[in-house]
């Protein structure tokens, strides 16, 4: 006898289903509280436009939207033939999924600047990216941060600078990451 998932867990696995069609890896998760439920999606690789297309094609799974002026969940969505979750939300983690992938403790062994200005994160230094290369066709952030990482942690140098929109993107290690012998 196999067991019946829960709609939320239904709705986790439908998404986990089209983002895999979509080419993207991701995590998906289903919870439950007191009145309600919730489903969550991570996002860990993919392009911008199939992101977009995972987001609008998650929309019809949400059965409705918090009104957080008047404190109530508007049921304004409901489709009784699919199933659906209260709370829904399709994060873009693709720059977590990347930075992982440096060597060394990402926040202590590394100094992420944007024209000479040093950010005080990684996350900062993104969305600078991420500005810089929202509408020009052919450049994805996550594929210039990926081979940037790449290129730091395979290269004989302590930084990987590059131009791109006007700004002058840089990553350097603080220090070198030397294994103990």
């Amino acid at each position: 006898m196999t067991k019946k998932l829960s709609q939320a867990a239904q709705v986790a696995k439908l998404l986990k289903n089209k983002a895999k069609d979509l080419g993207m890896k991701v995590k998906a998760g289903s919870s439950y509280f007191a009145n309600g439920n919730s489903v969550t999606v991570k996002v860990l690789t993919g392009t911008n436009i199939n992101l977009k297309k995972l987001k609008d094609y998650a929309l019809m799974y949400e059965a409705g939207s918090f009104d957080g002026m008047n404190d109530i969940y508007n049921y304004d969505n409901v489709n009784d033939s699919i199933p659906q979750t209260k709370y829904l939300s399709v994060d873009d983690d693709r720059a977590q999924y990347i930075v992982k992938d440096l060597k060394g403790d990402k926040y202590d062994d590394y100094t992420f600047s944007v024209n000479g200005e040093q950010v005080r994160s990684y996350y900062q230094w993104v969305q600078e990216l991420k500005e810089v290369t929202n509408d020009q066709v052919g450049f994805e952030w996550f594929s210039i941060f990926k081979t940037a990482v790449y290129n730091l942690n395979n290269a004989n140098s302590n930084g990987v600078t590059f131009p791109l929109g006007g700004k002058v993107f840089h990553i350097s290690k603080n220090k070198t990451n030397q294994e103990a012998a």
